[in-house]
């Protein structure tokens, strides 16, 4: 349900609970919204509704008399007041009462008896309850506890309980919630009368205080004796058959049964003198007391539910008339000093407005004139920027010039570099034996038996045994192998690459390396191959040109170190293209080594995984290496894995893994399959999620 107040109308109802009160301002946290099917539902996000904190704020009468934890339902509007604790202000709040349906209790005189006795005992607690009878009314009451651990209705709410007609749209619902949880709202139109619960006792005494209160203000004289006062009502008029005209005469307790009826009292109240002289006689009646002993006890003991019956229409006209009065004087004492509180904040606030107004006003000047000093200098400083840019713009222009024609000249150069490098494939058996009547540059001398071809498990296990390798050596040993062997162009970086480098080519190749430096004749990829200007091959040239020759030749490192020397890096990427795309047949494995990753390699280099070598070199093993190079079992051949191993588990661990594209992933499946074979599966799975993330496009 997509609720929000500021589109609502006033007539939405709401439900909410009191979380805090001050004074004349509560907050309640507002829960629930009355729906189409006439049921609260819960709002999902009651701050995306009432901004802030999901509460809206009740002022006034109301916030007086509410209690934190009381639920009201009620409607809402704009908030106008200034620096109001909500955005929304609670209107029409309205008061919830436990409900409960006695379907077996015939009216509401039959309850009065069960609830006023014993509450407890028919499931009763502490609260306000509307309980609907057989006849379809309901009676408004609360119960607290009256100080000596019982439950009871307050006395001053027992003298005139509210009775409802009972409205099924009263009833409150919630989305999810039994019968059992149900409340009640009582609708004012709906209230048809008053009944009196009092208990037998606190009745008897609302009669005797009533008596007492009467002054005598000079009545008729007469006897003051019962018999006398029978006389007065009989001569008063006619009363209803079965009432006065029947008493016994002079029977005392009849008397006073009779003076407890309402007939009798209402006949009273037309008279004022009769009933100034009634009163009279009872005070002056030497025997009164005792027969108003006599009589309390009998009703304690009866329990005559008929006369409180009876005697509450009488009473109930005063009680409610003073009630009425009070609630109107305590309203109009409420809102007389809700306004003049209204005009004192917004007179206070006006001043303190004034004042921050000015202190800002101020502040703001004195800001401007020292950002203004600011300004100028920085103002000044900036035309000295503009100055040495637009020089350097100038030489940039230039050098631009430049560029652009040796671009052009450099494709000139490509044509003719492709054309030589056909010719060097046609003269590869030329080249050979050239290169094997000159020592090769990336051969070691050759000896019986060697080089050894080592198994991806085998070769692991030598890097584990290496002396001149730290922990952070065998593992940077172990991606750059995995690299190489998937087709991928390792860029190395760091301190220690030119050491790394040459323990790489000693137990991945057979010590067999080619490396070029390079230098500003490099602008493309063929120039690798064959220098410019002379066309004779490179290092790089000659490896390669054994291994077209040589269909089972072993592979080969090419090593290009300082990448950035040359006069455009744009050879790296295709170099990258050639060697992932099988050009080199598996066999020359390029890797850069990049002292300095200016942002001219950084970008060429995109791509192309990153392996720092700081730290790889055990330098306190350095004694020990000409032991190593001297050993003929560390000359070692590594071969790459199989294409078809284990093609089901990489593709899933590839799925885990998550790449943005096929190309990605075909990288990260080769990669994956040789990282498995030289360093455990969850190491070969991390090195791949980290490759990937590198290459991927910015």
């Amino acid at each position: 349900m997509n609720i929000n107040v500021t589109t609502e109308t006033e007539s939405d109802e709401f439900l909410g609970r009191c979380t805090s009160r001050n004074g004349q301002s509560a907050l309640f946290a507002v829960t629930h919204k009355k729906n189409n099917n006439g049921e609260f539902e819960p709002i999902p996000d009651p701050r995306k509704v009432f901004p802030k904190k999901g509460e809206a704020e009740m002022i006034g009468i109301d916030a007086i008399n509410a209690n934190i934890g009381d639920e009201r339902i009620f409607n809402v509007r704009a908030h106008t007041q200034f620096r109001a604790q909500a955005e929304n202000k609670i209107v029409h709040p309205r008061q919830l009462a436990n409900y409960l349906y006695w379907p077996n209790v015939a009216d509401s005189a039959s309850a009065r008896k069960q609830i006023t006795h014993n509450p407890q005992a028919v499931g009763l607690h502490a609260g306000t309850w509307a309980i609907r009878f057989a006849d379809d009314e309901i009676a408004v009451i609360s119960l607290a506890d009256n100080g000596c651990g019982q439950l009871g209705i307050p006395p001053e709410e027992a003298v005139a309980v509210p009775i409802y007609q009972y409205d099924a749209a009263a009833v409150v619902k919630r989305v999810g919630e039994t019968d059992a949880g149900q409340q009640y709202v009582p609708v004012p139109e709906k209230q048809i009368r008053h009944a009196n619960w009092q208990t037998d006792k606190d009745y008897l005494t609302t009669i005797i205080q009533a008596a007492r209160r009467l002054e005598d203000d000079g009545g008729p004289g007469g006897k003051n004796t019962v018999a006398t006062l029978l006389e007065f009502v009989r001569s008063t008029g006619t009363t209803p058959a079965g009432s006065i005209s029947l008493i016994a005469p002079l029977d005392r307790l009849a008397a006073i049964d009779a003076i407890r009826s309402a007939e009798i009292f209402k006949l009273l109240e037309l008279d004022k003198k009769l009933l100034d002289h009634v009163i009279d006689i009872l005070k002056s009646d030497p025997k009164f007391q005792q027969l108003r002993e006599e009589a309390a006890k009998q009703l304690a003991e009866t329990e005559k539910p008929a006369i409180v019956e009876r005697i509450e229409a009488s009473i109930r006209t005063q009680i409610i008339g003073t009630a009425e009065a009070e609630a109107r004087k305590i309203i109009e004492n409420a809102k007389a000093t809700s306004d003049q509180f209204e005009k004192d904040m917004l007179a206070e606030v006006d001043v303190k407005t004034d004042t921050y107004e000015k202190e800002k006003l101020a502040l703001i000047a004195r800001q401007l004139s020292s950002e203004e000093k600011k300004y100028a200098a920085a103002l000044e400083e900036l035309k000295g920027h503009q100055e040495k840019a637009a020089t350097e713009l100038q030489a940039l222009e230039e050098r631009l010039g430049l560029t652009v024609g040796e671009l052009a000249t450099a494709e000139q150069k490509k044509s003719e570099i492709m054309a030589e490098i056909e010719r060097l494939s046609g003269a590869a058996n030329s080249l050979r034996r050239s290169a094997i009547a000159t020592p090769h540059p990336f051969r070691p001398a050759p000896k019986a038996g060697l080089p050894k071809r080592a198994s991806p498990r085998e070769w692991a296990d030598s890097v584990a045994a290496n002396p001149l390798l730290t922990c952070a050596g065998k593992e940077a040993m172990a991606r750059f192998a995995a690299l190489t062997i998937a087709g991928e162009v390792p860029v190395l970086t760091g301190a220690d690459a030119d050491d790394f480098i040459k323990i790489a080519a000693r137990i991945t190749c057979g010590g067999r390396v080619a490396a070029l430096a390079a230098d500003p004749t490099i602008i493309t990829v063929d120039d690798l191959w064959v220098r410019a200007g002379s066309g004779t091959p490179t290092a790089l040239g000659i490896a390669l040109g054994e291994i077209i020759a040589e269909e089972n030749s072993d592979p080969a490192l090419a090593v290009i170190s300082n990448p950035g020397r040359s006069a455009s890096t744009h050879w790296l990427q295709p170099l990258a293209q050639l060697t992932k795309g099988g050009a080199l047949k598996g066999k020359l494995r390029p890797a850069i080594i990049a002292l300095q990753m200016d942002t001219e390699v950084e970008e060429a280099a995109q791509g192309c995984f990153q392996v720092d070598t700081a730290g790889t070199i055990e330098k306190a093993s350095l004694p020990v290496a000409p032991l190593f190079f001297g050993d003929i079992s560390n000359i070692q051949i590594l071969t790459g894995p199989d294409a078809g191993l284990n093609a089901a588990d990489v593709a899933l661990a590839i799925t885990e893994i998550a790449p943005k594209s096929l190309a990605l992933g075909m990288r990260g499946a080769e990669l994956l399959s040789a990282a498995s074979l030289l360093m455990k599966e969850d190491d070969a799975k991390k090195f791949t999620k980290e490759f990937i993330a590198a290459v991927s496009p910015k």
